[in-house]
């Protein structure tokens, strides 16, 4: 079996006729070009402000399969400010059947659009692994066509290009030689000149060079070399010289096709000039001859006496004569006949050559339409649906393609699997309606939601009810018909057999707005948009847009902190010694440090070099050369140290159990207090001590953003040898930005709407009616109870009801099967009975409810713990400000701020759920409508925000809030672009574009793994729910027949 070449296709470049933006005065167009060959699809890039001739020469390798050989091109302009942002310029289908065997490899494919001629695209093809084919005699298929839609774009440019389009064609390159080209770049350079450069092209316009002008200007503007001229002349003279070798193949098929042309024409005329003589000979022969017939007519009224009497010489001389021009006149007439025949013959030939022309064209365009109808019927065939057929406890799973769509046509399948007939049988669905049998099984089975989605296409579920064949059957069943048809429905929650009607074409808006009659569902709307309200007011802000994470990047980029140092201490000093202003100038820099900073030691005790577990006896000598003693690193020194040193607010001779070591304060005032500092510590000899910990704790405040940044830096030593350490740095970020008033109460508002929005789901599974009451559904209960007392009187006697009664009976228990109905003497209480997940939720949900003023007390327990640690730090302050009792209440707040968006996401679902009441239980919707794509999606978005609440506010310390840089990704895009307002609040774009809003891979798959689970879930649970009962059917079915 042939293996499937590669095929290399290179888009050259296209001649177009039409600019859309320069029709609409914006400029020029950028087209970009699409090639498409079955499932492989490329692009090309946009050729930027190329208007009608843009160049790519960029190159795309496909799979070439000679059954699926239809090529389809097309010429977009790319604007991304439009509504679309691709709009089509031109479109064309080229067959490649032959394109292996053909003997050019460069083919013009002409371009339309609505059946107009929008110019051509240049392809070029090549087979990897496979020479060039010899070109032969007999052109092939693919020649001819591209031969003949070479010529019909030629015309089409020609017809359509005016007067400057004509002399822009005549122009040949081949006829210019190199010095009246040089002649030409000389008045051109010298015209460059003179005039500015912006208005060079509005100059060349009416150019004969335009488009090679255009484009040696357009990388001039691009490249902006130093000299210009000499750069634009000799961009001009590699395009003479590219255009010249390229037109040259154009060029002399232009000739022999203008030959061609010429000559068509010139028999045209001919023929038209013998046609206009042709009818001009068959009209006189007309006249002539209703002239002579006119004269025969008088000749015979003037002489009728004569025919009739005795033949004389003199009528037989008349009549010879007349005769004679009789036969003359028929003769000329019947030649003119013969003639037209010729003529009417080469005209249905020419118009044979069009239509045939017409045709190859129409190949390239459009695929046949018995391909698409035998696909679309296929299509409709493979995606039927299938239906459950349950006759008591036996049932079949049928599938039905999709060109049988009403329950008339199941008729037949139905026979066929109970062996019933048509007056045995009616169809309910599973909610209990009653189906006609005219109705459309795809469209109308739920008709709301059809209408709403349009798309939407259900698995559906048939009852059949097989009816016993009594004697009085015509009886029963108008009997039953009035029992079933009637206009009794439950408002709201029943679900009865009732007649279903059809649907309208037009959607009945009136349905969906009619939940705005009741109170409750406009209650919770307003509710809904307050809520929305007050998010945007709260959360969406200018300085929160930028996110700790983004402040301690930044941060940690000017500290260039090595693994390993030779003086730890001392070469980090150097480093922090350079983030320091010179003087007291706070604002020298966007993060500056506090006043203060510390240094803490931990020291180590001494041990024997004998007691050190070191097996390598020749390192023991090392380190007893070096005089270097075993550190016991699990015994940390804490008694005071032997010196006089300055005393400052921390005594660095004392042990400080809350730093855990010796604690040094430096002043970080500007760089000669810090300096002063260092030579303090060094001078007093206070690191001479073995160490097992040298800890820098310094405190920056960022400007722009009043966001105070602790910055750790450790150093630890593996031996009291300085050679031997490890350095690391910790940054932790602070917001200063207290929350003003009007911040807490749109919070505390919001936290109350979202409880509010949960409490009435409650209410969708109870229903009170008094009595007296016309309700459907309490008046199908009353007649149960009716025929349920009935009934127990009978079977009491041994007897039954009569089977119209029974068949009453059984379609009243199942209607009320799913409500708890009791009769309290002054109302009657309903109860549906929920699914499981709708048992969970609201369980769920009212525990919430019970929780609510709890936590509104938590939170503002915790909002005061950390006000109150904020009220204690002092930016100015000469002493050390201690930040590290702000970590506790601030994890806590970001915990309770993603449970606070859970509760809004949750709201939401909620608020979605009124309006389709699909969306109260997910499993089942992507169970029962597996085509309801619109449902799963809003399903996914909802999980997916309230994934992103808890795991990404869960990173908790160093991530603010994970909407902050979601929403600020879109404000900065959107409205400031990447580049505007970050930077002016002292931030670099660099990082900014590289990090704030990249996401970390661990989140994504937190959100994957939560999707999936809250997907699967309630899947779960409702097959679970599925095959339980099913269990108990079979079970049932095996205990009669053990019975029996």
């Amino acid at each position: 079996m042939k293996s499937k070449p590669n095929l290399n296709i290179t888009v050259k470049g296209a001649q177009l006729l039409q600019d859309l933006d320069q029709q609409k005065g914006k400029g020029k167009q950028d087209p970009q070009a699409i090639i498409q060959l079955g499932a492989q699809k490329f692009k090309t890039k946009a050729a930027t402000n190329q208007g009608k001739v843009p160049i790519w020469n960029e190159t795309f390798q496909f799979t070439y399969d000679p059954k699926n050989s239809n090529l389809t091109v097309s010429v977009v302009d790319v604007d991304l400010q439009k509504k679309n942002p691709e709009e089509i310029i031109g479109k064309a289908i080229l067959d490649l059947q032959n394109v292996e065997n053909s003997p050019d490899w460069l083919i013009s494919v002409p371009l339309y659009k609505n059946q107009n001629d929008m110019g051509s695209l240049e392809l070029e093809f090549d087979f990897i692994g496979k020479q060039k084919p010899v070109a032969k005699k007999d052109k092939s298929e693919l020649g001819s066509e591209r031969q003949l839609d070479k010529s019909n774009n030629n015309n089409s440019i020609s017809s359509k290009q005016g007067s400057k389009q004509q002399q822009d064609n005549n122009y040949d390159f081949q006829t210019v030689n190199i010095e009246t080209q040089q002649a030409e770049l000389k008045k051109w350079i010298s015209q460059i000149q003179e005039r500015e450069y912006i208005n060079t092209l509005k100059y060349l316009e009416d150019s004969r060079l335009q488009a090679a002008i255009e484009r040696a200007l357009n990388q001039v503007a691009e490249q902006n070399p130093k000299d210009q001229i000499d750069y634009f002349a000799d961009l001009i003279m590699t395009s003479i010289s590219y255009n010249a070798k390229k037109l040259r193949p154009f060029k002399i098929q232009k000739d022999a096709l203008q030959n061609d042309l010429n000559k068509l024409s010139q028999e045209y005329q001919e023929e038209e000039k013998l046609n206009d003589l042709y009818f001009d000979e068959i009209g006189r022969a007309e006249k002539e001859f209703d002239a002579l017939q006119k004269y025969f007519d008088q000749h015979q009224k003037q002489h009728q006496d004569k025919t009739s009497g005795p033949i004389t010489q003199e009528s037989q001389g008349i009549d010879a004569k007349l005769e004679h021009e009789v036969t003359q006149t028929l003769k000329l007439f019947l030649l003119n006949i013969s003639k037209k025949e010729t003529l009417e013959f080469i005209q249905e030939k020419e118009l044979q050559k069009r239509l045939q022309r017409i045709q190859t064209i129409q190949l390239t365009m459009n695929q046949k339409p018995e391909d698409e109808n035998a696909k679309v019927e296929d299509e409709e065939l493979d995606n039927g649906y299938y239906i459950t057929l349950r006759n008591q406890s036996n049932s079949v799973q049928v599938k039905v393609p999709g060109t049988i769509k009403t329950f008339r046509e199941l008729k037949q399948i139905v026979r066929s699997c109970f062996m019933a007939e048509d007056n045995e049988i009616f169809y309910t669905d599973q909610m209990g309606n009653l189906l006609q049998f005219d109705m459309n099984v795809l469209n109308e089975l739920y008709p709301p939601i059809y209408e709403l989605l349009r798309n939407y296409e259900p698995t559906v579920g048939v009852q059949i009810v097989k009816q016993k064949k009594q004697k009085d059957d015509k009886t029963n069943l108008s009997q039953l018909e009035e029992v079933l048809f009637t206009e009794a429905y439950p408002d709201g929650l029943t679900k009865i057999f009732r007649q279903t009607r059809r649907m309208d074409n037009k959607v009945n808006w009136s349905l969906y707005l009619g939940y705005l009659n009741k109170v409750k569902y406009f209650f919770e709307s307003c509710l809904f948009i307050l809520l929305l309200f007050l998010f945007i007011f709260t959360e969406i802000n200018q300085i929160k847009f930028v996110t700790n994470t983004q402040i301690l990047v930044s941060f940690q980029n000017s500290y260039p902190i090595q693994r390993s140092y030779p003086q730890p201490v001392f070469n980090l000093s150097t480093l922090i010694h350079q983030t320091l202003a010179e003087e007291n100038e706070d604002q020298k820099f966007y993060n500056y440090p506090l006043k203060s900073g510390l240094l803490i030691q931990k020291l180590v005790q001494e041990e024997n070099i004998d007691d050190c577990h070191i097996l390598n006896e020749n390192q023991k000598e090392m380190f007893l050369e070096n005089n270097q003693s075993c550190l016991n690193f699990d015994k940390v020194f804490s008694e005071d140290l032997d010196g006089d040193y300055t005393q400052t607010e921390f005594d660095p001779s004392k042990y400080d159990s809350y730093f855990g070591g010796y604690v040094w304060e430096l002043n970080l005032t500007d760089q000669n207090s810090f300096q002063n500092s260092m030579e303090e510590i060094q001078s007093q000899q206070w690191l001479k001590y073995n160490i097992k910990q040298s800890q820098f704790i310094l405190n920056y405040f960022n400007s722009p953003t009043q966001r105070l940044i602790q910055a750790t830096i450790t150093t630890l030593y593996l031996f009291n040898d300085e050679l031997l350490n490890y350095n690391t740095m910790q940054t932790q970020a602070f917001d200063l930005n207290s929350q003003s008033d009007t911040e807490v109460l749109a919070q505390t508002l919001m936290f109350y709407i979202a409880i509010l929005l949960l409490v009435p789901s409650f209410f969708d599974f109870f229903g009170f009616y008094f009595i007296g009451t016309q309700n459907a559904l309490i008046l199908i209960y009353i007649q149960y109870m009716e025929l349920f007392n009935r009934r127990k009187k009978m079977q009491s006697r041994k007897r039954d009801l009569a089977p119209q009664e029974e068949r009453e009976f059984q379609q009243k228990k199942l209607i009320l099967s799913e409500y708890f109905i009791f009769n309290l003497k002054v109302l009657y209480v309903v109860i549906k009975i929920p699914l499981i997940f709708d048992i969970i939720c609201n369980l769920y949900l009212h525990m919430l409810d019970m929780l609510s003023n709890v936590s509104i007390l938590i939170r503002s327990t915790i909002s005061k713990s950390y006000q109150d640690q904020l009220d204690l730090i002092v930016v100015g302050s000469n002493s050390y400000q201690d930040v590290s009792k702000l970590i506790t209440p601030l994890y806590t707040s970001r915990i309770y701020d993603g449970i606070q968006i859970l509760f809004l996401m949750i709201a939401i679902n909620r608020f979605l759920g009124n309006w389709s009441p699909y969306l109260k239980c997910y499993g089942l919707v992507m169970i029962r409508n597996p085509g309801s794509y619109f449902l799963v999606l809003i399903f996914i978005i909802s999980i997916c925000a309230m994934s992103w609440s808890i795991t990404l506010q869960g990173k908790l310390v160093n991530h603010d809030n994970f909407f902050y840089s979601f929403l600020g990704l879109l404000r900065c895009t959107l409205k400031y672009g990447m580049h505007n307002d970050i930077a002016e609040q002292g931030f670099d774009n660099n990082y900014v574009k590289e990090i704030s809003y990249s996401f970390d891979t661990r989140y994504i798959q937190y959100v994957i793994v939560m999707v999936l689970s809250m997907i699967m879930v309630p899947i779960f649970i409702s097959l679970m729910t599925q095959q339980v009962h099913n269990t108990k059917e079979e079970a049932k079915q095996k205990m009669m027949e053990y019975k029996k």
